[in-house]
């Protein structure tokens, strides 16, 4: 029986795993896209925008295979629609819950496992509604792709120094 063309692409991409974050040619694309993401910028980028850059194109680079690279590119694209739409409103103002949650709460470990995977689903965009397998192979996707950012903009700055 033929394979269909997701299942093809779910077996290429998990034969690739994290390593395709760790080969060179991976790093100069993000590297090229990045520099050309802050000359797109203004003169002098804020640390927002500088941020903002290099998510995008982390995300660029992963051409959207993951579940966090479609979040990052989605939410630029909403926050695009809406500053097109609506005229710019002042920031919400922060307010403090009252009530504190125990970390405890529940029956069992299975409640703590639950909360802990619950939580690191809110720190990998786009993955706050995934099965615990599933969040597992974007977080250490996600983790990959980090570790090369951070590569990157360490090199970016030792050639901005020595030159």
């Amino acid at each position: 029986m033929p394979m269909s063309l997701t299942s093809k692409r779910k077996i290429r991409d998990s034969q690739q795993g994290p390593s395709k974050w760790r080969n060179p040619p991976a790093q100069e694309v993000y590297s090229s896209k990045l520099l050309d993401a802050l000359r797109a910028g203004s003169a002098a980028p804020s640390t927002r925008e500088v941020r903002d850059a290099a998510y995008r194109a982390l995300a660029v680079t992963a051409r959207g295979r993951s579940r966090w690279s479609r979040a990052i590119l989605a939410r630029r694209r909403r926050a695009l629609q809406r500053a097109r739409i609506l005229p710019r409103a002042p920031p919400p103002s922060v307010t403090v819950s009252s009530t504190s949650t125990s970390s405890g709460s529940g029956s069992g470990p299975g409640q703590s496992l639950a909360s802990k995977a619950r939580a690191l689903g809110r720190l990998v965009p786009g993955c706050r509604r995934l099965s615990l397998p599933a969040l597992l192979a974007e977080v250490s996707d996600y983790i990959a792709a980090l570790e090369m950012q951070v590569r990157t903009m360490n090199q970016l700055t030792q050639d901005v120094v020595v030159s």
